[in-house]
């Protein structure tokens, strides 16, 4: 299997499960789910933000504190994604493998200036 492959499988699995857990633990607020995993991506990035920019400015935190903040601020952004995919129908693992196909194809150039 390659790389690829077991990173989309992984992704599928993820969102199987964690639509499951979104049942379990929200069910009755299955027309809210869209807004409620959206609003939870965007608190997310703003984490994900705060570290980032705390870890540059060598403030409010170590840098390992930040790096654990950043790198738990990406595990929910994923996980909110599958719930906000979930909730929208789509499949994540055909949205990765559509973008990242095309994505890896582009010429892209750094310039220094």
């Amino acid at each position: 299997m390659s790389n690829d492959t077991t990173i989309l499988t992984n992704l599928a699995t993820l969102q199987t499960e964690h639509a499951a857990w979104l049942i379990d633990r929200f069910g009755h607020h299955g027309d809210r789910l869209p807004d409620m995993t959206f609003a939870g991506i965007v608190e997310e990035v703003g984490e994900l933000a705060r570290h980032h920019l705390k870890r540059e400015q060598k403030t409010h935190g170590s840098e390992a504190e930040h790096d654990a903040g950043a790198r738990d601020a990406i595990g929910d952004i994923v996980v909110f994604l599958c719930g906000y995919c979930t909730s929208r129908g789509w499949n994540i693992s055909e949205i990765v493998e559509a973008v990242w196909a095309d994505v890896k194809t582009r010429a892209y150039e750094v310039t220094h200036g």
